[in-house]
């Protein structure tokens, strides 16, 4: 049985007489009631903050992947640029790439060994024009530029 009974208060406030009153309910169902809408909103509300940070979270990494996509496409140009030396090609034999690697390992760390650098390389020779690059690659990842690359590398 539900059982309520009204508590009312007087007071004044800067010289007016104000009644406020409150519901008390007695009942232990009432009580469980509440704690558990309590819970409820509780855990909406954190289920809300949680999915507002999985969404920044999942911003950030396509946004980093996108700047390292950027990157390794500007230094693959830079490699090109400097291999070519103002020729149409480059010429055979260059030591660019292993020297290159040796030095930039030592600050950055393996991502920028030779084979990287090559893949660098390759990558703005086959998607040598950005404008076109970033209309098809906004939603590619660097792994999956890798896989295009090998596999028209390799016509499988």
């Amino acid at each position: 049985m539900f059982q309520a009974s009204k508590v009312f208060w007087k007071a004044k406030v800067n010289g007016k007489s104000i009644t406020l009153s409150t519901c008390i309910k007695s009942t232990k169902q009432h009580c469980i009631m509440e704690k558990q809408n309590k819970m409820l909103k509780e855990r909406n509300f954190v289920n809300d903050v949680r999915s507002i940070i999985e969404q920044g979270r999942k911003m950030a990494y396509a946004a980093a992947g996108q700047a390292a996509i950027t990157t390794y496409w500007n230094v693959g140009r830079r490699i090109v640029e400097e291999e070519q030396a103002g020729k149409v090609r480059a010429e055979y034999g260059s030591q660019l790439i292993p020297m290159l690697a040796e030095q930039l390992t030592k600050e950055y760390g393996s991502g920028y060994g030779r084979r990287n650098l090559a893949y660098y390389r390759q990558f703005y020779l086959k998607f040598n024009n950005w404008e076109i690059l970033h209309g098809l690659v906004q939603n590619l990842t660097w792994t999956h530029l890798r896989r295009i690359l090998y596999l028209q590398t390799y016509k499988l």
